[in-house]
C-alpha cells in the first residue's frame, strides 16, 4: 500500500491519522521538510514515538511524509522514503528535491533487487531530470506528462527547500483536513487482508495493535506470524500470488483478475501487447471490464497511433503464429445503440 502525504505550512500534523498510517504501512517511516530555505530529510524510523519525537520540532512548516509497505527492495532504512535526489550526485549549488511515492512501478528496472522500484526510478528518471533543471517538477507541463507518467494508481510527491511542492497523479489520492493523503489507510489500523477467505470472503484481519507500532510490536508480529500460521494450515488462508498481492498493495480494494487465466486468447494478446509498454494489469483489467476487448483494441491503437483496423490485423498474425488454421477475425464495427463491436456484413 504505502501512504504519501502532502502537509502544508501552519497545518498541525494530524497524530492520530498518522499513527494508523503507519501502523497500516510499517516498513519504515519518513518526512522532508522545508525549513529556513533548507530541505531536511529524515527517514528510517520503525516505531511510531522515535518518527513523531523527531516530527514534531517541525510541525508548522511544509513537508512530506511517507510511510512505506514493500513490495520491492529490503526493508531497511535506505530504502525508506523521501528520496533526495542530490544524493544520486550532483553539483552542489542545484535546489535539493526530495520525493516520496506510492504505488509500483512495474516498469521501472530491477538490476539491483536489494533497492525498490521508487529508487530505481529515482536513479534512472527522476534524477536525469533533476540534473537538467531542479525546477522541472513544478512546471505545469511537466506534471501534466508526470500524471500520464504514473497512470491511474501510481503517485509522485516532491518538495524542495523553499517549500514548493508538486504532485504527479494528484487525482489518484485525495485532499482531507487540508492536506494531501494518497489513499485512506490513515482511517483505520487494521487492512483487508485478500488472503483471509473463511467462506470465500476477505475479512478486515489487524497487522497491529490499536495503540499503534511501539516498542512490542516485534512481539505482536510473532504473535500474528504464529496465528497465521495455524490458521494457514486449517485452510483459512488462501494462497495468493506475488503479482496479486502486489496489485493488492497498489490499495485498491476492487477485485484483481488472473488476466493471463481469465482472458480469452485474443484479448491476452492485446494485454500482453499494453503490459509491453507499461500498462499495469489493473489498468488493463479496469478497460477491460468497461469496454471489453474492444476498449483494449481502443487503448492499443491509441498508444500506437494506428487505426483500430491495423491493429486488429496486428493481433490476426500474432493469433496465426500460434495457430497456423486461424483465419482472420471478421472486420468489426462499433455499433453505438448496442454499445459494442459487431461485424461488418461483407456480402
Amino acid at each position: 500500500m504505502c501512504l504519501a502525504i502532502y502537509k502544508p505550512a501552519n497545518i498541525k500534523p494530524d497524530w492520530h491519522r498518522l499513527e494508523n498510517g503507519m501502523c497500516f504501512n510499517s516498513d519504515g517511516a519518513g518526512f522532508a521538510v522545508a525549513v529556513d530555505g533548507q530541505l531536511i530529510v529524515e527517514k528510517g524510523f520503525f516505531k511510531f514515538s522515535d518518527f513523531k519525537k523527531a516530527l514534531e520540532p517541525f510541525g508548522d512548516h511544509p513537508m512530506i511524509i511517507h510511510f512505506r509497505l514493500a513490495t520491492h527492495g529490503g526493508k531497511n532504512k535506505r530504502n525508506c522514503h523521501p528520496f533526495a535526489l542530490a544524493d544520486f550526485g550532483g553539483p552542489d549549488d542545484h535546489e535539493p528535491v526530495a520525493v516520496i511515492h506510492n504505488g509500483i512501478f512495474y516498469q521501472a528496472a530491477n538490476d539491483d533487487k536489494n533497492w525498490s522500484d521508487t529508487w530505481h526510478v529515482c536513479r534512472d528518471v527522476l534524477h536525469p531530470m533533476w540534473l537538467s533543471d531542479p525546477s522541472l517538477f513544478y512546471k505545469p507541463e511537466v506534471i501534466a506528462l508526470g500524471d500520464g507518467f504514473v497512470g491511474m494508481s501510481n503517485k509522485l510527491v516532491f518538495l524542495n527547500s523553499k517549500g514548493e511542492f508538486s504532485i504527479w497523479g494528484a487525482s489518484n489520492g485525495h485532499w482531507d483536513s487540508g492536506c494531501w493523503w494518497s489513499n485512506r489507510s490513515y482511517e483505520d489500523y487494521r487492512v483487508a487482508d485478500p488472503r483471509w477467505s473463511p467462506k470465500g470472503k476477505s475479512v478486515t484481519a489487524p497487522y497491529c495493535t490499536s495503540s499503534g507500532v511501539h516498542d512490542d510490536s516485534d512481539r505482536y508480529y510473532r504473535e500474528w506470524e504464529k496465528k497465521y500460521d495455524e490458521e494457514k494450515k486449517a485452510g483459512k488462508w488462501k494462497d495468493y500470488s506475488d503479482a496479486e498481492l502486489e496489485e493488492f498493495a497498489i490499495g485498491s480494494n476492487d477485485s484483481v483478475m488472473n488476466l493471463d487465466l481469465e482472458l480469452d486468447r485474443r484479448s491476452l494478446i492485446i494485454a500482453n501487447e499494453l503490459r509491453d509498454i507499461g500498462t499495469t494489469d489493473r489498468e488493463i483489467e479496469k478497460i477491460y471490464l468497461e469496454d471489453g476487448q474492444g476498449g483494449l483494441l481502443d487503448e492499443l491503437a491509441s498508444v500506437y497511433q494506428l487505426s483500430v483496423t491495423d491493429v486488429e490485423r496486428h493481433v490476426d498474425s500474432r493469433m496465426r503464429e500460434d495457430d497456423e488454421d486461424y483465419s482472420e477475425l471478421t472486420p468489426v464495427v462499433w455499433d453505438a445503440d448496442t454499445n459494442e463491436y459487431v461485424a461488418i456484413d461483407q456480402h
